[in-house]
């Protein structure tokens, strides 16, 4: 797979420091510096703290005191930035329009990355903000969901992938504890930074230079938190007309080929010509639609189908969507409907590669992936392994992880107790 026919150049470099550029290079396009740091939430000694850290580090900084004042510096000149933390990244991204802003991008990012204040007034309110954010959570239904999921997949959940943490651990949080996850992990072998837009290797390798991150020879240490099969349900009652369900996978992914797999069998469960939406609207008339979810993580994933129903017929939509997957995991994709896959998913992940900014997520996915820290690894090499999968891989791969004996289910709203008891006696 060519870059070229993208217009894009991607190039790799490694600073003194040991800290790696990749570049995405596009003539024309507005410039996004991403600081990608290997201090995620799986990296949590206390649960919350990799999410409390990228907090303080964009409340202000000792040029610019304020968060107010780092963001009007960027808006300014018509530029923006913002912070993300998953479970493996800690992600502070500074966009400008031109690279004859270069000089602010890399000022504001070495600001945040290097002089955050850490003040105490300024940690009391973040923890107030991190608060509600955890009481807001739940009205987000697909996301309520699919944490509830990781509950039942994950073993210490709450430690390793829970970003946000619990009330409990960001109410008993400190400065200290935030200050000691940023020394233990904002170092130059544990940041990556992936820039896309219209710059070239030597402009941007030199601005990044001027950012000083204490050296740590030592590699980002993941643990994967074992397989849990105890429980494989969770019923929240919720007096609605409309009861939420969602069934879903562990998908330890240790290789591109499998996590490729997935976005592939992701494209079974989207569209309106999916047998999941075909079966349940089409034909039955149980549901107005569903989607299917992947969330990607080093080493892992978890996989999700999701949709709504009258409680009545949430015992039918169970069992439809677990026939669904259980006859494909038992008889495999036929080939005609392997090359509709195929078709789907490339054009998917093509419309989603329009922008410089998508570029940079394009980027981290693989980032996750290259175990060898590759510089000749990149974001078409998902492309590239999407036209190279077969239908025996996409097989193996339904059978690794779709088993029956593996699959999850929680559920939002009301059920009666006879559903309730269909369900446990299909999962244990």
């Amino acid at each position: 797979m060519n870059y070229r026919e993208f217009g894009v150049k991607h190039k790799c470099h490694t600073l003194k420091n040991g800290s790696i550029i990749r570049l995405l290079g596009r003539k024309g396009a507005p410039i996004h510096i991403q600081a990608c740091i290997h201090a995620g939430s799986r990296y949590n000694s206390i649960p919350g703290q990799a999410h409390f850290l990228e907090h303080m580090l964009v409340s202000g900084s000792r040029s610019f005191p304020t968060k107010l004042s780092l963001s009007s510096a960027l808006e300014q000149v018509g530029g923006s930035f913002d912070a993300v933390t998953d479970p493996d990244f800690i992600r502070i991204t500074v966009s400008i329009p031109h690279k004859r802003h270069l000089d602010l991008a890399v000022n504001i990012l070495n600001e945040i990355l290097t002089a955050a204040l850490h003040e105490s007034s300024v940690f009391e309110n973040e923890k107030s903000v991190i608060l509600s954010e955890i009481n807001e959570k739940r009205r987000n239904i697909p996301l309520y969901l699919m944490n509830s999921l990781m509950n039942l997949a994950f073993v210490d959940y709450t430690l390793h992938f829970n970003g946000l943490g619990t009330k409990e651990s960001v109410s008993a949080m400190n400065i200290e504890d935030v200050t000691k996850h940023a020394k233990e992990n904002i170092t130059s072998s544990k940041t990556i930074y992936v820039v896309s837009g219209d710059i070239e290797m030597e402009e941007i390798s030199a601005s990044l230079s001027i950012i000083k991150l204490p050296n740590d020879l030592k590699d980002a240490q993941i643990e994967l938190p074992k397989q849990n099969n105890v429980n494989h349900f969770i019923y929240e009652n919720k007096d609605s007309e409309q009861t939420d369900i969602l069934i879903g996978f562990r998908c330890d992914t240790n290789s591109l080929e499998d996590f490729v797999g997935l976005l592939l069998i992701q494209q079974m469960f989207m569209g309106r010509s999916s047998p999941f939406i075909q079966k349940l609207r089409y034909e039955r008339g149980l549901v107005y639609g569903g989607s299917a979810t992947l969330w990607d993580f080093f080493d892992t994933s978890i996989f999700g189908v999701r949709t709504a129903s009258s409680p009545e017929n949430i015992k039918e939509v169970f069992d439809t969507i677990l026939n669904i997957i259980n006859q494909t995991q038992i008889e495999g994709v036929r080939g005609d409907e392997f090359e509709i896959l195929k078709i789907k998913t490339e054009g998917f992940y093509r419309f989603s590669l329009q922008t410089s900014r998508e570029w940079l997520d394009a980027e981290t996915t693989i980032i996750r992936h290259n175990r060898d820290r590759s510089d000749d690894s990149n974001a078409l090499d998902i492309l590239s392994c999407i036209q190279e999968m077969n239908i025996h891989t996409i097989n193996e791969i339904l059978k690794k992880y779709f088993s029956l004996n593996n699959a999850y289910c929680v559920v939002l709203g009301s059920l009666s107790n006879e559903t309730i008891e269909h369900i446990q006696k299909i999962l244990y």
